[in-house]
This record gives C-alpha cells, sequence and structure tokens, in this order.
C-alpha cells in the first residue's frame, strides 16, 4: 500500500499544475494533499524496516491522522479517486497495527 500511496500522491502533486493556471491558495493546498501521501507512503516504509518501536508508533500515529483526512476527503469529495485513497490509508493503517515486523538482523552502515 505504501508504494501505491506514493505513485498517488506524486500523480495528484503533478496534476497542480494542468488543474490550476496560477499559484493560489486552493493550488497549494491541492498539491498539499499529494505531498501529504508521498510523505506518509515514506514514513510507512521506514517504518516497517526499522526495529526501533518510537518510529512504529510516530507511523501509527500519523497513519491515524492520515486516515482521519481521507474520510474527511471522501465526506467533502465523494469522488472514485478519493475512496482509492482512502482504502490505500486503510490498508496502510491496518499493517501499522499489525504485527510488528521482524528485523532479523540490523545491518550497519560501514561508511
Amino acid at each position: 500500500c505504501a508504494w501505491l500511496l506514493i505513485a498517488l500522491g506524486a500523480v495528484h502533486t503533478l496534476l497542480t499544475i494542468p488543474a490550476y493556471d496560477q499559484l493560489t491558495p486552493r493550488a497549494v493546498w491541492f498539491a498539499g494533499t499529494g505531498l501529504m501521501m508521498v510523505f506518509l507512503g515514506l514514513l510507512n516504509l521506514i517504518a516497517r524496516r526499522t526495529a526501533d518501536p518510537g518510529a512504529r508508533r510516530l507511523c501509527q500515529a500519523a497513519d491515524l491522522l492520515g486516515f482521519s483526512f481521507g474520510v474527511l476527503s471522501v465526506i467533502a469529495i465523494p469522488d472514485p479517486q478519493a475512496l482509492l485513497g482512502l482504502g490505500l490509508l486503510l490498508g496502510l493503517l491496518a499493517g501499522a497495527f499489525g504485527p510488528a515486523p521482524r528485523i532479523e538482523q540490523v545491518r550497519e552502515d560501514p561508511g
């Protein structure tokens, strides 16, 4: 789900250019929503690859906030793409509260 959310967020952000002919508060909000999806997806990728419980809790909190925003988005904009985003956010949320990943070996950067 994280990679799909990153892709959806990137497309959403890039669509700001054709959707808005000038920089307005609505254009910034639109682009910011896409960036939020990208950042949330990246956070989930990092949290799944670390044994740090603090990172897991931060990811869970971010996923709860992201999902809450997704619910509000679907209420305000009941379009298929909003439902797709909400589904991906639900997947991230389920993964974040699921079993912790087993990190068999933590490699340190030799550099």
